[in-house]
């Protein structure tokens, strides 16, 4: 699940998910609520709630996830901490790599006539 070239579901799973209100286009099995939609702009989960019209309390609230979005039930699941230091990892690496091609670039032009 740890795919270091789809980040999204990662960046959720690490920091919460982007919601905004998106189209409503379902209606709740019991009366007396307001149905609310939210999608999340990186993984492309959505939250479906039902919001009591007196109270605006949540009701009830359900997900759905994208393919590939969830583990498998056998799969390793990687704590909080393991997620945070894989992700300092990565972006050193990606700093460590800029600063080099950086410097071959500085290289060239330095040695060109």
């Amino acid at each position: 699940m740890w795919d270091s070239h789809n980040r999204s579901p990662r960046e959720c799973k690490l920091f919460g998910h982007a919601w905004f209100d998106a189209p409503t286009d379902w209606t709740p099995a019991l009366p007396g609520g307001t149905p609310m939609t939210f999608r999340c702009e990186r993984s492309g989960c959505v939250k479906k709630e039902v919001w009591g019209e007196r109270t605006g309390a949540i009701v009830s609230r359900r997900y759905e996830y994208p393919d590939g979005y969830r583990y498998e039930q056998d799969e390793y699941r990687p704590r909080r901490d393991e997620m945070r230091q894989a992700w300092i990892d990565e972006i050193i690496s990606e700093v460590r790599e800029g600063r080099r091609a950086a410097a071959k670039k500085s290289a060239k032009k330095a040695a060109a006539p």
